[in-house]
Order: structure tokens, then C-alpha cells, then sequence
């Protein structure tokens, strides 16, 4: 809501940015205290590898939900497509997803999961680098191929990321580790819809509102991706782990 209303009334948004702050404060304070029993415990996010695919997950969503939301408004206030057209126009993303994603564990056996999740996040924010490039020009051909970049790296990118933040925790919290995964996914898209609007709406709507949201979303993205290469380790440095293990 404060990254909505900012543009139009700055009070509310900073009153409404301290709330969040403050009550993000009191849940950590909370959940520091439960120790075993806590909803969310904090010592995870201690594990280096769960920390990645947090934040890989978190921005992979808050770029991808936020240009889902602006590309058709962007069409529709045009006049460039129908409603009906522009839900058409979406569907090389989830093509690709789809067709993408059955492979997604065979390769990470090949190349490795750190290769896929990186990889995957980056090529999204090539996608809405793409979309955010070509948002000025009168046909839909450069966002389509930003559309299926987008599908290309969410089907490589999702269960590696799924299976890296359930690998890195104790078998007992693998269940909360999917759900907090799910949480990040689900979180970062509502807060990318937000942010990502008031940033369209900022700069003017339009072409080239959706040209800096692009730019901004597409930059998260690619952080995100490097979060997940640094914080991932390679097959390599789990070889000693897994000895150790055994």
C-alpha cells in the first residue's frame, strides 16, 4: 500500500512504510524468543545456501509479477491490443514454462543446480531488460521475445531453487523451508506489482514507465541472480561435506 500511494500521497506512504518496519521488527523479536518452537526460525536463514535461494526466489517474482501486471495495462490504455488479444500476447511465457520446466532437473544434474538457478534468474531479467527496450515500439515483437525469456528462465530456474532451499536445512525442516520459499515467492510478487507500478506511474505511464520498470525490475533480477551464484556452492565444495557426512 505505501509503495502505491507514494506517488499520490507521500504522508500516508512513509506512516504506512514505518508500520511495516516496526511490525517486521516485533515478528523478529518474537520468533527470536520461541527458540524450536518458532514459526519462523531464524537460524535458517543463518545457512548460506538457503539464504540464496531466498533471495533468488524473492526477486525472480517481484520482477516477473510486476511486468505480468504492467505489460497488458500498458497495451489496453494503448489501444495496441484487445483485452482478449493481451492475454493471448502473454502466452509465450507460460509456453515456455511449460515446456521448459520437465527438463529443468535432468539438467541441473548436468550442469549443476547453481548453473540453473543463476543462470534462470538472469535470463528473466534479460527478458524484461528486452520488454523494457522495445516498450516504445509500435509492434508487440520485442516484448514477445522478452515474454518467452521470461518462461525460459522461470522453467530452469524454479525447482532447482525449490530443491536447493529443501537440500540446504535438516530433513525435519524441510517442510518449512518449502513453505517459506513459497512465502518469498508469493510476498516478492505482491510487493513487485507495487513497487513496479509506482515506479510506472512515476515516470509517466505509458512506454516509458514501462521502459524504467522494466529497467528496475530487470537490475533485480540479475542481483538476485549473482545473490544466488555467490551464495550457492559448487559441486566441488559439497564433496568434502558429503564425505564428511557419510
Amino acid at each position: 500500500m505505501a509503495a502505491i500511494e507514494s506517488h499520490r500521497n507521500a504522508g500516508a506512504a512513509v506512516v504506512a512504510f514505518i508500520l511495516a518496519a516496526l511490525a517486521l521488527i516485533a515478528f523478529i523479536r518474537i520468533e527470536a524468543g520461541r527458540g524450536t518452537t518458532a514459526l519462523v526460525p531464524l537460524p535458517m536463514f543463518a545457512i548460506r545456501e538457503f539464504r540464496g535461494a531466498v533471495t533468488a526466489t524473492a526477486g525472480m517474482t517481484f520482477g516477473m509479477y510486476g511486468m505480468l501486471f504492467l505489460l497488458p495495462l500498458v497495451w489496453l490504455s494503448a489501444g495496441t491490443l484487445s483485452p482478449a488479444a493481451a492475454g493471448f500476447a502473454l502466452t509465450p511465457s507460460a509456453v515456455v514454462y511449460v515446456l521448459t520446466s520437465p527438463f529443468s532437473g535432468l539438467l541441473a544434474e548436468r550442469v549443476g543446480s547453481r548453473l540453473m538457478m543463476s543462470g534462470g534468474v538472469a535470463i528473466i531479467g534479460c527478458g524484461l531488460l528486452m520488454i523494457g527496450a522495445t516498450a516504445s515500439m509500435t509492434t508487440i515483437a520485442g516484448a514477445g521475445v522478452g515474454l518467452a525469456l521470461t518462461g525460459l528462465g522461470m522453467g530452469l530456474a524454479t525447482g532447482p531453487l525449490m530443491g536447493a532451499a529443501v537440500g540446504a536445512v535438516p530433513a525435519a525442516r524441510s517442510g518449512t523451508s518449502a513453505a517459506l520459499i513459497n512465502v518469498a515467492r508469493l510476498a516478492d510478487a505482491t510487493i513487485g506489482v507495487a513497487v513496479l507500478g509506482a515506479v510506472f506511474a512515476l515516470a509517466g505511464a505509458g512506454p516509458h514507465g514501462l521502459a524504467v520498470a522494466m529497467l528496475l525490475g530487470g537490475t533485480i533480477q540479475i542481483a538476485a541472480a549473482a545473490a544466488a551464484w555467490m551464495a550457492t556452492p559448487t559441486e566441488a565444495d559439497l564433496a568434502p561435506r558429503n564425505a564428511g557426512a557419510r
